[in-house]
């Protein structure tokens, strides 16, 4: 498990940051899309934070 900061773009133009622990890039992407409702994210930018 790697900790990651995952960036979130949302269809109404706002932006929101997401902390959590996940097993890899994709897993931290499908969590933030089902966190929040599919049609408001339009992007999800996962950023490794830490060490490996």
């Amino acid at each position: 498990m790697r900790s990651y900061l995952i960036l979130l773009t949302m269809g109404d133009g706002r932006r929101a940051v997401m902390r959590g622990m996940f097993a890899t890039d994709w897993a931290a992407i499908d969590n933030a899309y089902e966190v929040f409702d599919d049609e408001l994210v339009l992007a999800a930018v996962p950023r490794r934070v830490g060490g490996y």
